[in-house]
């Protein structure tokens, strides 16, 4: 089975405080490794090949929500990033 790394370079978050960064960062791997650890998605991932780019669009949060929260939105915006 062929691996699937996932490498961000840059993510925007505008209106997030940089006290929150290490809830968000948290929130957002946990809910990628959850996602791709989902049967077949490491194999739809990889037979894509090499993706240089996901745009992960907008993504809604509630305004009350954890940080973490954030990330885990911000993690099914770019699985849906894969799909387009």
């Amino acid at each position: 089975m062929k691996s699937v790394i996932v490498h961000i370079e840059r993510l925007v978050l505008d209106g997030i405080d940089r006290a929150d960064a290490d809830s968000v960062v948290r929130g957002l791997q946990g809910e990628l490794q959850r996602l791709m650890t989902a049967p077949g998605v490491a194999q739809r991932l990889a037979a894509q090949g090499d993706t240089y780019r996901v745009r992960a669009g907008k993504v809604r949060v509630a305004r009350d929500g954890a940080a973490a929260d954030t990330g885990r939105a911000a993690a099914g915006g770019i699985m849906r990033g894969f799909r387009s």
